[in-house]
């Protein structure tokens, strides 16, 4: 049976360095008017995320109490978002960041350097003696605001000062101003081995978008990976599917996750439905405090879409090569509990099933089905078709193989 996932968590280093910066050395429990002044910025940013295009992010990131707000809150909970991806890029054969000695990095739209320090942390986060492999790891971040890139620089040169980065490992860092909207805002010959974009692509409408994502892959190394990642909204998700097919008809890019083939979406159809994960982290005090003012619940998880894609020829499967691919899915909900069944949703990238299981059915060959959370890779065996749903029998095989 499954092991519960651990909870991820930011090291005490970043969680003193994002409060310092915000300006709080002694937390929040003692200032009741700051918590709440910061749960107000947070709860503005939460509304202006829902509805993007209504808000004047330039004037809403000249409050203060809005940078701060993001630092503590936002920052923290987007960059975990970060960890699954690398992990799962490195089990399925695609990109491993503990096995390279040198690494490029472009992050597009970098905001104070969110997904540069997630990657960072990823690496350098206690209880991964693997870091030391890696020797060196340039740093480029793009945004269109001068604040944000100074932010960014500010965040990433304490990170990495002296006697934090493991031992042997050199960190580099430069910013530069431009906007994604601009044909030339990639306008440099060198390559690179990540390219994230985070919380930006979907935003992208009409000609930009081609042009940026051509530009992407032009600058995408051979062996590199394009990671995106947005909020796990309806709205996103359909935005990120219509990305998708965008790469898939018009670049060489060949997708990795979270699908698990590059068919057409089951779900691009079904506007009721959108695809999503959820992570479990331990969030930092300061986002369980303004969780606490505002009734909001990132303890329980955090909600994202992603997609990532590479250049080299990856067969999905290939971990799996002993098994029978067309009896492979990802899960794609939480366990619906029900009186007497419980009911869960399924995916192999071409098809979308509801799978059921009686309580007087489960066995052992089945014990892993109650156990499943988002993303799980599972072997799926014996389901009988039903009107809505395939039924589970006792000597049906459901699997979690990753």
């Amino acid at each position: 049976m499954k092991k519960k996932r651990k909870a991820v968590s930011l090291s005490p280093q970043l969680e003193q360095l994002l409060s310092s910066n915000a300006g709080l050395e002694d937390g929040l429990r003692t200032n009741k008017k700051l918590l709440q002044d910061l749960a107000g910025a947070v709860k503005a940013l939460s509304d202006a995320y829902v509805e993007p295009e209504k808000c004047d992010w330039k004037a809403l990131y000249k409050n203060t109490a809005a940078v701060n707000a993001y630092l503590l809150y936002y920052l923290p909970v987007n960059l975990v978002k970060l960890f699954p991806l690398l992990d799962e890029l490195a089990k399925g054969g695609a990109f491993d960041v503990a096995q390279r000695q040198h690494m490029s990095v472009l992050d597009i739209g970098c905001g104070p350097g969110t997904f540069m320090l997630g990657l960072l942390e990823y690496i350098c986060r206690a209880g991964r003696p693997e870091a030391s492999f890696v020797e060196s790891i340039s740093l480029t971040g793009i945004d269109r605001s001068k604040d944000n890139l100074a932010a960014a620089d500010r965040l990433i040169r304490q990170y990495c000062s002296p006697g934090c980065l493991p031992q042997g490992m050199t960190v580099t860092a430069s910013f530069r101003q431009g906007s994604v909207l601009s044909p030339d805002f990639l306008n440099s010959p060198e390559l690179f081995d990540i390219i994230i974009a985070g919380n930006v692509l979907a935003e992208l409408q009409g000609a930009a978008l081609p042009s940026c994502l051509s530009a992407l892959t032009e600058h995408l190394a051979p062996d590199g990976v394009l990671i995106i990642i947005d909020p796990g909204t309806r709205r996103a998700a359909q935005r990120l599917l219509e990305l998708r097919n965008m790469l898939l008809q018009h670049t060489e890019l060949r997708l990795f996750a979270p699908c698990l083939c590059a068919a057409a979406c089951p779900l691009q159809d079904d506007s009721g439905q959108w695809c999503h994960e959820k992570l479990f982290w331990q969030p930092t005090e300061a986002v369980r405090q303004i969780d606490g003012v505002l009734g909001f619940t990132k303890e329980k998880g955090i909600k994202y879409s992603f997609l990532s894609f590479v250049k080299k020829d990856v067969d999905r499967l290939s971990p799996y090569a002993d098994l029978a691919h067309e009896n492979i899915w990802r899960v794609g909900s939480y366990v619906i509990k029900n009186k007497g069944e419980d009911r869960l949703w399924v995916c192999n990238g071409r098809e979308r099933l509801l799978l059921r299981r009686l309580e007087r059915n489960s066995s052992e060959t089945n014990s892993d089905f109650e156990q499943a959370e988002r993303g799980d890779i599972v072997f799926v065996d014996g389901a009988v078709p039903r009107a809505v749903f395939h039924d589970l029998p006792k000597e049906a095989v459901f699997r979690i193989i990753h």
